[in-house]
């Protein structure tokens, strides 16, 4: 089988109707709903919310560390720190031929994958390394910049929200809107640790004046709060007219907020990747599988690459489930810039091929060629 474009169209149609009929909806979200266009707030470094971006900074922490008495040079230190801690500078560094620089860092991408820089991380920097992931977040970002970036960019009075106009944040921002509008999203399972998302949710809330046109307005609900469940699930009220939002990874809150230690199972490493898996009786497996079983889910932001991820899709895939678990994603930005046209056709042509596995897989594929911002668009006009 393959997916074709027929077979595209005819899922996001699909995913219209399902919306238009109100069927609940559970959200899982990954660390791709942090993406957007760089930027930077007056002057400052750029920000970089995305799971590589942490995982290099705390990487290139942890390795300073490390190289601490191994008797590496200076120039060895850069060197490898550029191999293993920026795996997309492509350019050469001085003395090394391209060829050879190209192979290098192909070594020190299938060497150090994601799983095993965190593990190392962990194990250099110990019970610091909650606080070197807190400090990676909360630094480059808070409510107070977010705050400004949205009004800048996607205010009702903000002249920089045209079509092909840069939009940081903008995932995070139509996600907010999406579960500000539309009442029929039940609850979000996120793998993520932070709280971007609750953050989003409170500044167009707070603001909606500013974002919302009197039409939208009439459907802002102001008596649904959100609440950031983790750890233990007695962190949860479970009330009435309360969004869920489900830290399966932990929860790192910003420095303005207390930081739970007990029961907040800080999911980063190998070890805790496999002391996860091995709880089969976890709140966090119990939850997850009662979603993908029992309602319309939706996956954004996550290339489900993550074991545990797939070991809940495989499971939902055996019990069976009467609504679709729909799997979004679409062209990057960078990819379409970067590739020739018929580097672009083959890049199409393997995401095609993925698609097919995952729709044997029980998934319901939808890619827009168009990216993510039309991708999100589409979504919102479902609601609109």
């Amino acid at each position: 089988m393959v997916i074709g474009k027929n077979t595209n169209e005819a899922n996001l149609l699909q995913l219209a109707e399902d919306f238009k009929n109100g069927k609940r909806l559970v959200l899982f979200l990954g660390a791709g709903i942090n993406l957007g266009d760089r930027t930077s707030i007056e002057g400052c470094k750029e920000i970089d919310l995305s799971w590589n971006g942490l995982l290099n900074g705390l990487f290139s922490e942890a390795f300073s560390l490390l190289s601490i008495g191994k008797g590496l040079s200076s120039e060895d230190r850069y060197i490898m720190q550029n191999l293993i801690c920026d795996p997309n500078k492509k350019e050469a560094l001085k003395g090394f031929s391209e060829e050879c620089w190209e192979c290098l860092r192909s070594y020190a991408s299938f060497e150090f994958p994601p799983l095993v820089q965190a593990s190392i991380i962990k194990s250099v920097l110990g019970n610091n390394y909650i606080d070197s992931i807190r400090k990676h977040l909360y630094q480059q970002c808070d409510k107070y910049i977010m705050r400004k970036i949205f009004l800048k960019y996607y205010g009702l009075n903000s002249n920089l929200s045209g079509t092909g106009k840069s939009r940081p944040f903008y995932s995070l921002y139509q996600l907010a809107r999406l579960i500000i509008l539309h009442h029929p999203i039940i609850a979000v399972v996120t793998y993520n640790f932070d709280k971007f998302l609750t953050i989003a949710i409170d500044i167009l809330r707070e603001n909606k004046e500013e974002f919302f046109t009197e039409k939208e307005m009439e459907r802002v609900r102001q008596d649904r709060t959100v609440e950031d469940v983790f750890g233990s699930y007695s962190h949860s009220s479970q009330e009435k007219d309360v969004l869920p939002i489900y830290h399966i990874h932990g929860l790192i809150p910003p420095y303005n907020e207390y930081l739970p230690v007990k029961d907040n199972e800080i999911v980063l490493s190998m070890e805790e990747f496999y002391e996860n898996t091995q709880n089969v009786y976890s709140w966090q497996t119990a939850t997850q599988l009662h979603f993908l079983c029992h309602f319309t889910c939706l996956f954004l932001g996550s290339s489900l690459t993550d074991i545990n991820t797939q070991r809940m899709i495989h499971y939902a895939s055996k019990i069976g489930n009467d609504d679709k678990i729909y799997y979004l994603h679409a062209v990057s930005k960078s990819m379409k810039e970067k590739l020739s046209e018929k580097e672009y056709m083959s890049y199409l042509g393997l995401m095609n091929l993925k698609d097919t596995f995952y729709t044997q897989y029980g998934l319901t594929p939808i890619f827009d060629r168009n990216g993510y911002n039309h991708l999100y668009d589409t979504i919102l006009n479902f609601v609109l």
